[in-house]
């Protein structure tokens, strides 16, 4: 009989973990339309070598090339204390060397509402990049 009791206990656990909570989907769906934004939202608009607005062109084997990314702040609220990190793939490198091989770029100016911003990383490229 206490056996019939803790299958039927274990059961009913596996079934609330098991069964996912609806309301918690409800709450992660994006909007229906793209003009609905979250408190802070911030929206990838474009990624090049090179400075703000200066595109330039890079080969394999160059050093300490600027590679920014420009973000857009589509939330409701100013953003402030911008941080980024990057990861990349092999050739590509770091400037700066890190412990954790991740390149790291701030932004200390605020980012308004509806305004866009930009991260600036520097990389070296790697001279097997070109083969």
């Amino acid at each position: 009989m206490i056996y019939k009791t803790i299958i039927l206990a274990i059961l009913l656990v596996l079934g609330q973990i098991m069964i996912p909570n609806v309301s918690a989907q409800e709450k992660t769906i994006p909007g229906e339309s793209p003009f609905q934004h979250e408190f802070v939202d911030v929206k990838l608009l474009d990624a090049y070598f090179g400075i703000a607005g200066q595109k330039i062109e890079v080969e394999p084997g160059d050093q300490n090339i600027p590679f920014t990314v420009v973000l857009s702040n589509a939330g409701s609220v100013d953003i402030s204390g911008i941080k980024g990190t990057l990861s990349l793939p092999t050739g590509f490198s770091g400037a700066q060397s890190t412990a954790n091989g991740l390149i790291l770029a701030d932004n200390t100016q605020t980012a308004p509402s509806g305004e866009s911003f930009g991260l600036t990383f520097y990389l070296n490229l790697d001279k097997s990049l070109g083969t």
